[in-house]
């Protein structure tokens, strides 16, 4: 989603694919999905970029928000007693 509202004026799904480390039908597929749901804007010779309205603009607005927290380390839940229990029983598999 990142590369497709960073780019100006679009990127191609070879180099998305590249830049990422997608299949290129992995990322033809959810360029389809994506355009099918009004979400990119119209392709401009082959190269997709989210929309700035609709739900493009809400996911723009979304990863714009969410930037500053790109390198903000999240902590696990704590596990049920249980599970821990599991982990360290020696019938565990």
């Amino acid at each position: 989603m990142q590369a497709l509202a960073e780019s100006v004026p679009g990127v191609n799904c070879r180099a998305l694919a590249d830049s990422r480390g997608f299949g290129e039908s992995t990322v033809y597929e959810i360029v389809r999905a994506l355009r099918d749901g009004g979400v990119l804007d119209p392709p401009n010779a082959g190269q997709y970029r989210l929309s700035n309205t609709g739900v493009g603009g809400a996911l723009r607005n979304l990863l714009n928000a969410l930037s500053d927290l790109d390198h903000v380390p999240v902590s696990k839940p704590p596990r049920p007693k249980a599970a821990r229990a599991r982990l360290h029983s020696p019938d565990a598999p």
